[in-house]
């Protein structure tokens, strides 16, 4: 039943995001940058600076979450945008699907604890995952480290693209 009220209240935050908003995190996600994205969807969406960080901060505030991360993983969940939406060639998901089956058993763990502490705290963060594994922040951070190197050919560069990933 909690899962079932989760899912609901996620799914009306997302209803309520409006289109550029939608546009925002479908570009945040799929960029293969590792730098400040909403420069990039500057660039693409050619609007201001301010007005994708006042996209941002809407989207975080509306969804109730604390990091782009987050919402990704939300919006994922609850279906607001689909996998392919997000990724849009269907060559790059074969090639994430192939870099996926490189990870080990531990780095797994790690990438699905990232997914849901997002989803269930809001963001995702490595003291958070470390406590519910029962590994240390440093352990954490070198497995992220590991996951981000082997994941890199398949174009994952950044937090938005680990949420990708994780679903």
């Amino acid at each position: 039943i909690l899962k079932m009220l989760v899912n609901t209240n996620a799914a009306e935050e997302t209803s309520c995001l409006t289109k550029r908003q939608r546009e925002v995190l479908k570009i945040a996600a799929n960029l293969g940058y590792s730098v400040d994205y909403r420069a990039h969807v500057v660039a693409i969406l050619q609007t201001s600076y301010a007005t994708v960080q006042n996209h941002t901060g809407n989207i975080m505030k509306r969804m109730e979450v604390h990091d782009i991360f987050a919402a990704v993983c939300k919006v994922l969940q609850v279906g607001a945008l689909s996998i392919d939406e997000v990724v849009g060639d269907s060559d790059r998901l074969t090639n994430l699907r192939l870099g996926l089956e490189e990870l080990t058993a531990n780095e797994e763990k790690v990438l699905k604890a990232f997914y849901a502490c997002s989803l269930e705290e809001g963001r995702a963060n490595y003291d958070i995952v470390a406590l519910r594994l029962g590994l240390t922040t440093f352990m954490v951070n070198n497995t992220v480290h590991s996951i981000y190197t082997k994941l890199k050919k398949c174009g994952v560069h950044n937090r938005a693209q680990l949420a990708v990933a994780a679903h």
